[in-house]
């Protein structure tokens, strides 16, 4: 065969072969385009972790109880613009672990901070000895042990709490009754006549005196 007939022969093989990489690399870049476009699809309408729905703000579930009578209110305002009313209701003992409960209203005009500052105070008398016990200016014959409060309820038609992280808020006007417990026994014979209720914190006495939140006569 002619050297001519040969090279031009390798010049169509050559070319045969540039037309089928040319057709495979179209038919996979066509084939490609939809496939992105799904993947596209899905990355836009596919829910997101941290959807608002699911950060969105919800009612915290608290009990009603029915209406409480309470003693003589103490209103306070807390050092980040809350207003505040809080009022004894009563004292009791479970064993020899003395409680007492009281109400916490907002007498604000916008929502507020759901707040449990009322601290427990027992007579000094009846505290076992080497109990550690906090005394506050203004406060007579009593400390304060180590307690813990806890929300039982919305007093008379109270709506519920709104939580949103881990604050709970409460709407204009409402009220909630709070129990607050001693976390220790207190000696024999203690008697609910033992038990008191102060507010003292800082955030609405900056000199930390106490005010009492009496039970009703």
């Amino acid at each position: 065969m002619p050297p001519s007939r040969r090279s031009h022969e390798r010049m169509q093989a050559r070319a045969e072969r540039r037309r089928k990489t040319n057709r495979r690399v179209m038919t996979f870049a066509f084939g490609a385009v939809p496939l992105a476009v799904a993947l596209i699809a899905v990355l836009v309408f596919w829910p997101s972790g941290d959807d608002s729905a699911r950060n969105a703000p919800r009612s915290a579930p608290v009990s009603p109880v029915a209406d409480v009578k309470a003693g003589e209110p103490l209103r306070a305002g807390s050092t980040d613009g809350f207003d505040y009313q809080f009022a004894g209701v009563r004292a009791g003992l479970s064993g020899q672990v003395p409680w007492a409960e009281y109400t916490v209203t907002n007498m604000g005009s916008d929502e507020a901070l759901l707040a449990m500052p009322v601290d427990l105070f027992v007579a000094t008398r009846v505290l076992p000895k080497g109990t550690p016990c906090n005394l506050t200016e203004g406060v007579r014959g009593a400390c304060s042990p180590r307690n813990k409060a806890k929300l039982i309820g919305a007093v008379g038609g109270s709506p519920q709490l709104r939580k949103e992280g881990a604050d709970w808020y409460m709407p204009p006007g409402s009220s909630y009754l709070v129990r607050v417990t001693a976390a220790v026994p207190m000696k024999q014979g203690v008697a609910a006549e033992d038990v008191s209720l102060w507010l003292w914190a800082s955030r609405f006495y900056r000199d930390r005196v106490g005010h009492p939140v009496p039970f009703p006569k």
